[in-house]
């Protein structure tokens, strides 16, 4: 059984981990004042936000990733595996987890678990490494 492991940004694994365990991210957009970009290095680098960050009057908020990004995630995913184990920021932070939901919703019959890992940052990041390193070993998804 091939399982593909999907994440948020926010889980901040650095793109060297997220390539070696094929690890898919998808990202959440960080917003300061009237500028949006889209985060994971995507629209801004972490020495690009930090830098913001100290010249900003306001601190910066985040917009969670839309359904559509995760329904073109899993749809590009099934091509090649099984199953989808989705591992995401706590749903008390973020409604990530909903937007991932509605897009399972979209996907039905297909073998995607959400999981709410009542997580943020390394922690996250540490549970889906873990994930990660379980489905290269070839584990089950149980």
């Amino acid at each position: 059984m091939s399982i593909a492991i999907v994440t948020d940004s926010t889980s901040d694994i650095p793109k060297e981990l997220c390539d070696k365990y094929n690890i898919t991210t998808v990202p959440l957009s960080v917003i300061f004042g009237e500028e949006t970009f889209t985060d994971n290095g995507v629209d801004i680098t972490v020495e690009q936000f930090y830098k913001k960050l100290k010249t900003s009057e306001k601190l910066p908020t985040t917009a969670q990733p839309t359904p559509q990004d995760f329904l073109k995630t899993y749809t590009e995913l099934l091509k090649d595996y099984e199953t989808i184990i989705s591992i995401h920021i706590s749903k008390k932070m973020s409604g990530t987890i909903d937007s991932a939901e509605m897009a399972k919703k979209e996907l039905e019959g297909k073998d995607i678990v959400i999981v709410d890992s009542e997580l943020v940052h390394m922690p996250l990041g540490f549970l889906v490494l873990k994930a990660a390193q379980l489905a290269k070993e070839g584990k089950s998804k149980e």
